[in-house]
């Protein structure tokens, strides 16, 4: 306990990227946490480049409503988001799904200030950025996507799966054409990231 709040500190290796990662979320008395993440990475190491990299969470299947202010209304990514607009949106958990022949990555959302899921009366969770962050809202996981040949293939869970995402790497070309720029790319090696999450 700190100043009337309580703070709980992890430390976790990521092997796959040589990097060490902590945590630490406060919670104040009204429920709400405030959830920092730094993480380091062994420079001289020669591993992979993060896809993604973030938090993931399970809400009640209910919370089915999304609002947000960020770029949308469709999905966009760091490389796919020029054509979208930056401003306040209101969907359905179902919208977010698009269903591509084959089922891969979906759903993302950049530059969010804040997000609301929430079920039909308003009750829910607020996650605010400290400034920005990506997210998603699927009753799909990232597994689900990877694992099925066919989007007939996929059942939705009896969860809406919500992800707060510091950055995730381009998507490029599905099939072909040049590599994915650099800007686009996810080369780093030292980071903080940082948002609340408020009940409602």
């Amino acid at each position: 306990m700190e100043n009337g709040q309580a703070i709980v500190n992890a430390e976790y290796t990521m092997e796959a990227v040589s990097a060490k990662l902590s945590v630490s979320y406060t919670i104040n008395n009204e429920g709400a946490v405030k959830v920092t993440q730094k993480m380091i990475a062994d420079k001289s190491a020669k591993v992979s480049d993060m896809f993604r990299f973030g938090m993931q969470m399970q809400m009640p299947k209910e919370m089915a409503l999304i609002k947000y202010y960020g770029r949308g209304p469709w999905e966009n990514y760091s490389d796919r988001n020029n054509v979208t607009d930056l401003g306040k949106f209101c969907q359905t958990v179902d919208e977010q799904f698009y269903s591509y022949i084959r089922p891969q990555e979906t759903g993302n959302h950049t530059a969010a200030r804040w997000l609301r899921v929430t079920n039909k009366v308003g009750g829910g969770l607020q996650f605010t950025g400290r400034p920005t962050f990506n997210f998603s809202a699927l009753h799909f996981t990232a597994a689900d996507l990877e694992t099925a040949m066919y989007t007939r293939d996929l059942r939705p869970r009896e969860e809406t799966i919500v992800r707060i995402d510091y950055k995730q790497t381009g998507v490029g070309s599905a099939s072909c054409g040049v590599k994915l720029a650099e800007k686009y790319q996810f080369k780093e090696k030292f980071f903080d990231f940082e948002f609340e999450v408020k009940p409602l």
